[in-house]
């Protein structure tokens, strides 16, 4: 891998995710609580937003191709 184009995705991907507000809230709890108790926190955050979009996009090959239009596959 070309170590320039991973410094270049990785600058503009840290660059866009800079005012994220999760990362905001996470920075400010942590000044308040127990770092571990927010950085675990924030882990099961993360793990329950997958889970609810890997749902949310999978459910769509619930539905019969003629709702949809789609291919089941």
């Amino acid at each position: 891998m070309d170590l320039v184009v991973a410094a270049i995705a990785f600058g503009t991907i840290f660059v866009v995710e800079l005012p994220d507000k999760t990362f905001i809230a996470a920075l400010v709890l942590s000044t308040r609580y127990r770092p571990l108790a927010v950085w675990i926190g924030v882990g099961l955050a993360f793990g329950v937003q997958t889970v609810v979009a890997v749902t949310a996009g999978r459910s769509p090959r619930c539905c019969p191709t003629a709702w949809s239009g789609a291919s089941p596959w």
